[in-house]
């Protein structure tokens, strides 16, 4: 029974640390979609705040949660997950 349990556990980390992948897939093509509406849109040079107000809703229609509790945040232009 508990080696059933240890497996259950290491799924249901990998399906969350996925779904978090899958979420900074979504802002990545959201914000690359932003970017192709305006020629003088350059991701570099917004933070993470300034960059979410300007895609969501319009973009992405509502902010993804992480199932990790981690933050998505912008580092050079792309989201990537922060810890």
């Amino acid at each position: 029974m508990s080696i059933a349990i240890l497996v259950y556990d290491g799924t249901q980390a990998s399906a969350r640390q996925r779904a978090d992948e899958a979420n900074v897939r979504i802002l990545n093509s959201a914000t690359l979609q932003w970017m192709l509406d305006s020629e003088d849109r350059d991701p570099r040079e917004y933070n993470t705040e300034g960059l979410r107000s300007e895609i969501e809703d319009t973009y992405v229609m509502g902010w993804p949660e992480s199932p990790t509790g981690a933050d998505y945040a912008l580092s050079e232009g792309r989201w990537v997950i922060e810890d």
